[in-house]
């Protein structure tokens, strides 16, 4: 009798040890992946944050890991950039995308949003995977279409002036090929046809006031001319 009764609070004391074992495991792992992904995103967030200013500076050196090249041919496409932030930090995955689970990762992007000579421009900065969560290496940077940024993520009118900013660069996004400068974009560049520089700039739209402006000079002008009454003498300083 007491030989079964001892048998049975061992077994208890095993299920009750297994089961705050699991318990602290559980907990311990949830508080490291919390941990793990909170540096993540912090080292995302310093990296972007770091790669807008170095935009902003024209100073390649001031890039974070990784994304020196795209200074100077992000400038170069987009022109003079005025100002850039971080607007967004997150992490995607692939889980379930494909039948091969080899295939299932997650990485952390951030969005960037510019004001440029060719008007307001976000872009889409991804992070190269790594075991350690204090290292955020750029792996690619592309031009964003304002559908696609994170609801949020913009003021209504920071949205107002990306739209229009791509709406006038004729709704084309810039590649990771055409804002970057590493040996293997190059190499993409001219077995694609294209040239090895990134495209110039297009000039950017006027502004409302530059319009009026000339719109102003215009009629000016016109009422010069029609003074002038045939006079070629008066026209030609007009």
């Amino acid at each position: 009798m007491l030989g079964a009764m001892h048998s049975r609070n061992s077994v208890r004391n095993i299920v009750i040890i297994s089961v705050l074992g699991s318990l602290l495991f559980a907990g311990g792992l949830g508080a490291f992946l919390f941990w793990y992904e909170g540096n993540e995103k912090d080292a995302a967030q310093t990296a972007s944050d770091d790669l807008a200013a170095a935009l902003v500076d024209n100073k390649p050196s001031k890039a974070p890991d990784g994304a020196s090249d795209y200074v100077r041919p992000t400038r170069k496409y987009f022109g003079p950039i005025k100002s850039a932030k971080t607007v967004d930090v997150r992490q995607v995955d692939n889980y379930g995308d494909s039948s091969n689970t080899a295939d299932d990762r997650s990485w952390w992007t951030s969005t960037i949003f510019m004001r440029t000579e060719r008007g307001a421009a976000l872009l889409l900065v991804t992070y190269a995977d790594s075991f350690d969560p204090k290292d955020a290496k750029v792996e690619g940077v592309r031009e964003l279409s304002p559908k696609k940024v994170a609801k949020k993520a913009l003021t209504g009118a920071e949205l107002r002036d990306a739209q229009a900013g791509f709406k006038s660069r004729d709704r084309k996004l810039a590649s990771d090929l055409m804002l970057g400068d590493t040996f293997f974009q190059k190499a993409a560049r001219k077995k694609r046809g294209g040239s090895d520089a990134p495209a110039e700039p297009v000039p950017a739209p006027p502004s409302d006031d530059e319009i009026e402006q000339r719109r102003a000079e215009g009629q000016k002008r016109l009422k010069c001319v029609q003074d002038a009454k045939g006079d070629v003498d008066k026209m030609a300083k007009c």
